[in-house]
Order: C-alpha cells, then structure tokens, then sequence
C-alpha cells in the first residue's frame, strides 16, 4: 500500500520534474529566436534597409493582407524589387561619399549616390 502510494508520489514528481524541464527547454529557445530576431533588425538598420512588424496572430488571409499593405510603396512601379530606391537625408548621402560607396547605377557607370 504505501510502496504504490510513494511510486505514484514519484511519478507526479517526474511529470512536474518534466513540465519545468521542458518549459525551460522552451523559453530558451523562445529567448534565441528573440535574440536571433533582434541580430537581424541591427544589421538591417545598420544597413538603412527599411522594415515594417505585422500582426500575425489573425487568419492567414488578413495576416496577407496586412504584408501586402506594408510592402506595397516597394512593390508598386518597380521593375526590380530589391534595387535601393529609397530618400536619404544630405548627410547620410555625404557620409556615403567619404566613404567611398559607389552605385553601379543604370547608365552603366558607378556613382558616389544614385
């Protein structure tokens, strides 16, 4: 009688034992995804490329709806959707100078600003 009573005591400890293990296992991985996320929203800003965050918790069709809203100044009269067509400020285009970028722009010639 109290054998079975302890094994049962024991196995409710396992499964607790288990729940916090994988619990943990879970927010760890939550936390490097979060951490991954945010290594990407760094090197894009570094970058001046811009973002935008959508709700995604809704039914697909309005989680599309929403992204299409977003992207659609970049998609719109646009013959390549990843060429750099955005304003930059004076300042910005002057670092980029002393810097040396260049633009291989569409005459074929490179650029200090497009």
């Amino acid at each position: 009688g109290d054998e079975e009573e302890g094994d049962v005591a024991q196995d409710a400890e396992d499964a607790e034992t288990a729940k916090g293990r994988i619990g943990e296992m879970i927010e760890q991985q939550a936390n490097d995804a979060k951490d991954k996320i945010e290594g990407v929203k760094k090197v894009i800003q570094q970058e001046y490329i811009p973002f935008a965050h959508v709700n995604a918790s809704d039914k697909p069709r309005f989680v599309r709806n929403r992204i299409m809203k977003k992207i659609e100044r970049f998609t719109t009269l646009r013959k390549n959707l990843f060429e750099r067509v955005y304003p930059i400020k004076a300042q910005l285009a002057q670092k980029l100078i002393d810097a040396g970028y260049l633009h291989y722009s569409k005459f074929g010639k490179f650029c200090p600003v497009s």
